[in-house]
């Protein structure tokens, strides 16, 4: 299967998260979006059922997050809504024919918008949604094959969203 699937590709998905601003967590829904598009890619060839199944449902999860996070005070949004809209529909229409045309006019949407919205994340300089998270400092050691993150917290009470 994919990327997203394994354990060391979400840990990076999550420390990402907890250190992005509202820009940045868009961008990082695109990228799981589109490894889910590969893992349906890839389940869909080798006739995986299930993981078909959990992979478009994955999909429709990140399609219903970025639906959501959509602000219509923007003009920008309406448009995105109907982008949205069509691959959500396209996700549909190949859940029940399994025409992989519908999977890659959707995966289409995500391949072409990513790098807008990584351009504009590069100019959002709003604070990391997250507060309070653990400081990680990377390369002060390295592993046997990577490099070692180190998570440092002072108080783990404190630690995610405030409520």
């Amino acid at each position: 299967m994919g990327v997203i699937v394994t354990g060391e590709s979400k840990k990076e998905f999550t420390l990402r998260i907890s250190q992005a601003n509202p820009t940045e967590i868009i961008v990082i829904t695109y990228e799981i979006a589109l490894n889910y598009f590969e893992d349906a890619e890839t389940a869909l060839h080798e006739n995986q059922r299930d993981e078909l199944k959990s992979a478009v449902s994955h999909i429709q999860k990140c399609i219903s997050a970025l639906m959501e996070s959509l602000d219509f005070t923007q003009e920008i949004a309406m448009r995105l809504m109907e982008l949205y809209t069509y691959a959500n529909r396209e996700i549909a229409k190949f859940s029940v024919n399994k025409k992989e045309e519908h999977l890659k006019n959707a995966k289409y949407i995500f391949r072409e918008l990513l790098p807008a919205f990584q351009e504009v994340s590069k100019q959002d300089v709003r604070k990391a949604v997250m507060e309070n998270v653990q400081t990680v400092y990377a390369g002060l050691t390295y592993g046997k094959n990577d490099l070692v993150e180190n998570n440092v917290s002072t108080d783990w009470n404190t630690r995610g969203f405030r409520a």
